[in-house]
């Protein structure tokens, strides 16, 4: 598997977290404003880490 393949696979595998976390966020088997907030903490570095491989996939594809 080459570098760029596994960037790919690394933006993959984000987004399926991110469909997991948003999952639980709107199915609200976290009652507490605690766990929602952390939740929604989480959603967001999800977001962050997702658009790094993005970028790292995308300047490698351009070499």
């Amino acid at each position: 598997m080459s570098e760029l393949e596994r960037w790919y696979s690394i933006a993959s595998e984000i987004e399926a977290l991110i469909s997991m976390v948003e999952a639980e966020i709107g199915a609200k088997n976290f009652s507490g404003t605690s766990s929602r907030h952390s939740l929604s903490k989480i959603d967001k570095k999800l977001y962050e880490a997702l658009e790094i491989a993005n970028k790292a996939a995308e300047a490698l594809s351009e070499d």
